[in-house]
């Protein structure tokens, strides 16, 4: 009867910078809009009312409302432009606060938009079918203290004038506001017409079920994948229906929901339209204060700049500094964070700064090393293997320098044309891929479905790959293991095809060491209970047959010894995704370095198809997806910066 709360406890993010406010004229809305047909779309007309809840006073806390309601605000307003929004959070999202935020909606006009957002518990009168909202005082079992959904779209939402009214509801038993029926957009309809006509449209997370709180990364399942297609959806224009369509694809064992609700006929027809404003790089203000309450022992870290770039931690880019600042970052997650200032001339400079529980760690980005012009090439290897003695005694396998053919023929169009590729030095790549206890160990969470210290980590974004990587360069380089010039980083799309090809030993095969899959990979056939047939691929099978990840190492390697390079878990590369890139990828050493909105993945998963599982199977997916079919493996090669 409300949002399911999962065992595990979450982390949230050690930092949280709010970027500064710019208006939708200095942002360039006018170009997209007006380019996309929408001449009369005005950012600076669209309200919301964003609402979110954690902290109950008589009902069971939750943990990713408030996250995600905040993050929802935040998009709205620095991606969209929205003109007017208002947040209620915990102790202010009061039943009385609530409804006098939608009376005053009421004097809305035809001119205006209104998107109402709520995340919090929900109740079920399973006598009249009745869904109900659940403020922050209400008591348990008791339905006059809630709110209705006959109440809000009764008296409130059907009595707007707005032109469009778009709710979103991650909450459970929602799905009682919506017509009965599947929508789909009128063939040969456009946006332009679509947002000419007016619409009363609802998108919720469930419809007469509960709906899960956590997705282990600070947000639910729900908000996590609304989030991703408002910040990084391929289109910068569109409608609510490919907003839903996106959700429920993301999660196909939810039950999504996504509609018109019950209004009258001249009401109905149209779509709330998105456009997204150009983006701009976040200065951080000086100082940088950031108000979050901590669920992990936090810290705060005081950074005496004498560089000027931009500061990322673990991997997490924050925004600008500039030099002579001094920036003050509070709730930094305690331990050991790699640290790092980008500079604009490429160099940069980084440091593992530790972090103490409730106290203060002082660190100073002073001016790196410049790097030699023409830079020489990296300094001879003093050990035969310099990956032995890693902190986390992670095992890798050397790839020697050699050529090879790049793609394949016979597969889809991003995989032609076939290309000679020549990886000009050696590098050392993890003979298995990352597993839960080695990034648990780094990282100090596991965000992973399929829990097993010896298990893959999944459930991993880019982002967070990258993270893992930088800290490990920080850690070995600390310890005077690295070789100048070398660092520890995600593969390049051509590292990963020629080493699981199986580099100069390759002999062909259209596996990574076979072209029997069951030899070498985990995949939709054999990694569950019993054996299904890869070539008729169920959704509902890989639920009902408990399809899964297994442990590293149990399937035989390929030629250079490397294992489960097919199947298991799809890997991340470093490169960004281009469809087109073989037919203008460099010959020697190609990294696609061209920022796009994918990254590439590569490998096929244990509940893959063999074709996607093939050595020049490519795919792509946003770099803060997550899935539990989503891992990586560690290179140690020369920085490609």
């Amino acid at each position: 009867m409300h949002r399911l709360i999962p065992s595990q406890p979450i982390l949230l993010a050690y930092l949280c910078v709010l970027p500064l406010l710019l208006s939708g004229a200095d942002r360039g809305f006018g170009v997209r809009a007006q380019s996309a047909g929408l001449r009369d779309y005005d950012p600076s007309t669209f309200h919301a009312l964003v609402v979110g809840i954690d902290e109950y006073a008589h009902w069971p806390d939750l943990r990713c409302a408030v996250n995600d309601a905040e993050a929802v605000a935040a998009v709205l307003r620095d991606s969209y432009g929205f003109g007017e929004i208002t947040l209620l959070l915990n102790t202010k999202a009061t039943k009385k606060a609530i409804l006098t935020r939608l009376d005053s909606y009421l004097d809305l006009d035809e001119t205006q938009s209104l998107l109402i957002y709520f995340a919090g518990h929900g109740w079920m009168d399973e006598r009249t079918n009745t869904g109900y909202w659940v403020p922050v005082k209400a008591q348990e079992e008791a339905k006059f203290e809630y709110l209705a959904n006959s109440l809000v779209f009764g008296d409130y939402l059907r009595k707007y004038r707005v032109k469009h009214l778009l709710v979103i509801a991650d909450t459970c038993f929602s799905g009682t506001m919506l017509r009965r029926g599947e929508y789909r957009r009128p063939e040969h309809s456009t946006l332009p017409s679509m947002y000419r006509k007016p619409s009363r449209w609802a998108l919720v997370s469930g419809d007469l079920a509960p709906v899960p709180d956590g997705a282990g990364a600070g947000h639910s399942p729900f908000a996590t994948r609304l989030l991703q297609y408002l910040k990084y959806g391929d289109e910068n224009v569109f409608g609510v229906t490919d907003l839903k369509n996106f959700i429920a694809r993301s999660l196909p064992e939810s039950d999504v929901q996504g509609g018109e609700f019950k209004v009258d006929e001249h009401m109905q027809g149209g779509e709330f339209v998105f456009c997204r404003l150009e983006e701009r790089q976040p200065v951080l203000p000086d100082p940088v204060i950031a108000d979050v309450t901590p669920i992990v022992s936090t810290g705060e870290l005081l950074l005496t700049c004498r560089v000027s770039g931009v500061l990322s931690i673990d991997g997490k880019d924050l925004g600008r500094v500039a030099s002579g600042k001094q920036y003050r970052l509070n709730k930094v997650v305690s331990g050991s964070r790699a640290v790092r200032v980008a500079c604009a001339d490429g160099t940069a400079w980084s440091a593992l700064v530790d972090v103490p529980a409730d106290g203060t760690a002082d660190a100073e980005a002073t001016v790196p090393r410049k790097r030699p012009k023409p830079a020489p090439a990296p300094a001879p290897v003093k050990s035969s293997n310099p990956t032995s003695g890693n902190v986390l005694s992670m095992a890798f396998v050397e790839v020697p320098a050699g050529s090879f053919q790049m793609g394949s023929e016979d597969g889809s169009d991003n995989e032609k044309p076939v290309h000679a590729v020549r990886i000009s030095q050696r590098f050392w790549l993890g003979k298995y891929e990352v597993t839960q206890a080695e990034y648990e160990t780094l990282m100090g969470t596991n965000p992973s479905k399929f829990k097993d210290a010896r298990n893959p980590v999944e459930t991993v974004s880019w982002d967070d790959a990258t993270a893992f990587c930088v800290k490990l360069t920080e850690a070995e380089r600390s310890a005077g293991r690295l070789p100048e010039g070398y660092e520890y980083r995600l593969p390049t799309e051509a590292e990963w095809e020629y080493a699981a090809r199986g580099g100069p030993r390759s002999k062909g095969f259209i596996y990574a060491g076979s072209n029997e899959l069951d030899d070498v990979a985990w995949h939709y056939g054999n990694s569950g209970e019993r054996r299904l047939d890869a070539s008729d691929w169920k959704t509902k099978e890989l639920s009902e047959n408990k399809c899964r990840a297994h442990c590293v190492g149990e399937k035989r390697g390929n030629e250079l010894g490397l294992q489960d390079m097919s199947g298991n878990v799809y890997e991340w590369c470093l490169d960004w995704y281009d469809s087109d890139y073989y037919k203008a990828s460099p010959g020697v050493d190609p990294v696609n370095a061209e920022k796009a909105s994918s990254r590439v993945t590569r490998g096929g998963g244990w509940g893959s198809q063999p074709v996607n599982c093939r050595v020049a199977f490519r795919v792509r997916y946003w770099p803060v997806f997550t899935g539990s079919y989503l891992g990586f493996r560690v290179c140690l090669a020369h920085s490609v910066r």
